[in-house]
């Protein structure tokens, strides 16, 4: 708790460099990976242990299919990813497949811990605004739209996976702290 307290710390204190800065032009790529899109980010500070990246600021709107799966950490990996990757492989109204993107994002609720939300970033082709995105066929998965988190106080962690599921080495995962 009291790394995440000092890299929110850093975070919020790294603000007002921060706003400065534009976001790179979608689509973009994280870990040398330059096949599987991802959000755009502005990195702000890198060490060995962290690194913090601003996402949404000054850049095209970004989307995001969510499932709500009640459940364990478990449930919410299995169902919650299985009902967006529907949506991804044509379970929307028009029937369009999407391109699997990363990281998938995987977070609960902290007051009632068993409530998830998983989530898969809508790939930028497909997002130039709320007309261009498929709409689903199923309540879940809505779509979220990603914001700028900075300057609050509520703070929730983010497990993001940015590996299949099968990739058993050099796997690229992180837990993500929101600053709003």
């Amino acid at each position: 708790m009291k790394t995440i307290a000092a890299l929110a710390a850093l975070a919020i204190s790294l603000g007002s460099r921060v706003q400065a800065q534009t976001l790179p032009t979608a689509p973009c790529f994280i870990y040398d990976d330059d096949k599987i899109e991802a959000p755009c980010s502005v990195s702000v500070k890198n060490t060995s242990s962290y690194s913090i990246r601003l996402y949404g600021a000054d850049a095209e709107p970004e989307f995001w299919s969510t499932a709500a799966v009640n459940g364990s950490w478990a449930d919410a990996q299995g169902r919650g990813f299985n009902k967006n990757f529907l949506y991804i492989t044509g379970a929307n109204k028009e029937g369009v497949k999407i391109p699997m993107t990363h990281p998938v994002l995987a977070r609960h609720n902290d007051s009632t811990p068993t409530q998830w939300q998983v989530s898969f970033f809508v790939p930028s082709a497909f997002s130039r605004n709320e007309t261009s995105v498929p709409t689903p066929t199923d309540k879940d998965p809505s779509l979220l739209t990603a914001s700028r988190l900075l300057g609050g106080t509520d703070w929730s962690r983010v497990w993001a996976q940015y590996d299949s599921p099968f990739t058993l080495f050099g796997r690229h995962n992180e837990c993500w702290v929101r600053v709003q």
